[in-house]
């Protein structure tokens, strides 16, 4: 669980922050282009739930570092990319490792917390998450104003993918137990 607070600290510095500020600066100033970019997001993530709800799943905890790593990527992706078509495949992608994050993390909790304490674990990452999203807020503003935002948005990124990787190497190959 403590590993999900590095992709919810990146989506308050990178999405919530970032991405309206990146379609300000670098995709033409108009609400539009933020728009684009939103709007490409939805269709990954639906599919990507899809996909992930209806597959049987062995290797869970591969899945969701795999997750973070297909949200971190995509979101260098949208950051590095000069177009705006191309920064919405870039969103697209990003979303598609939300649902696989999520969603494996959520069955990991429901196949090894006793089911009197799901609750309890479940309140754990939602505010896990949140106050890591709220950090990420609390960062944004002093990075985005240190430095351009396509910077911000790629090395932030850069960051995310590195941490899923090292949670893919270290994670990935072995059955992780929550309790």
């Amino acid at each position: 669980m403590v590993g999900s607070a590095l992709p919810s600290l990146l989506w308050g510095v990178v999405y919530i922050a970032g991405m309206p500020l990146l379609a300000k600066t670098e995709f033409g100033n108009d609400i539009s282009a933020y728009s684009y970019l939103v709007s490409a997001y939805g269709p990954g993530n639906i599919a990507s739930t899809v996909a992930v709800s209806n597959s049987s799943i062995r290797r869970r905890t591969a899945v969701l570092w795999t997750g973070h790593l297909v949200l971190a990527f995509g979101f260098v992706w949208i950051g590095a990319t000069p177009g705006l078509w191309l920064a919405m495949i870039g969103a697209f992608i990003a979303a598609t490792g939300g649902p696989m994050g999520d969603l494996m993390l959520t069955v990991l909790i429901q196949d090894d917390v006793p089911a009197a304490h799901a609750g309890k674990a479940f309140a754990f990452l939602y505010t896990l998450w949140t106050a890591s999203m709220v950090a990420g807020l609390l960062l944004a503003t002093p990075l985005f104003t240190a430095f351009p935002v396509r910077a911000v948005f790629v090395v932030a990124s850069a960051v995310g993918v590195a941490f899923s990787l090292l949670g893919l190497a270290v994670f990935g190959r072995r059955r992780v137990r929550l309790v």
